[in-house]
């Protein structure tokens, strides 16, 4: 470790969108999970790990998993940066906290609206306690398939 932290590891998401199959296939190391809002259940998914942190054991396991999409299906990939916010370390928001907007975010927005109304809302919980980066991909599906 450095100055107490753990050091010589990575987190990883890796996935694979088959447009012609409407499927994602995903390996996740260790980052957070994704989190997947379905248009017509209006219900958001964790998508679990695959996988421990990279570089913690030599003899880690490591497998992918996939998962439908549907049109209108909102999917969000994210840093930690979005879940440790909060004015104390026992008060964060947490993946519970970052579920429950992304679920409140309008069912119908495009991805740029909703990327920025996520970070905007998670800032909001503890505005004077941002703590690290953080990074956060959103992808809406449209229903437009590639042609054969």
């Amino acid at each position: 470790t450095t100055h107490g932290l753990i050091s010589d590891f990575a987190t990883l998401f890796v996935g694979c969108y088959d447009s012609g199959m409407r499927s994602l296939t995903y390996v996740n190391c260790g980052q957070e999970p994704a989190l997947l809002r379905q248009a017509r259940k209006g219900a958001v998914e964790e998508l679990a790990m695959t996988g421990p942190v990279l570089g913690i054991a030599a003899e880690a396991e490591y497998g992918e998993r996939s998962v439908a999409l549907q049109q209108g299906d909102a999917l969000a990939i994210f840093t930690d940066g979005l879940t440790e916010v909060g004015e104390t370390r026992s008060s964060l928001l947490g993946i519970s906290g970052v579920k429950a907007l992304f679920g409140a975010l309008p069912a119908s927005a495009p991805a740029h609206l909703l990327s920025r109304n996520l970070v905007d809302s998670v800032n909001a919980f503890a505005p004077s306690s941002i703590r690290d980066d953080q990074c956060l991909l959103i992808a809406v599906g449209t229903g437009h398939q590639r042609p054969n």
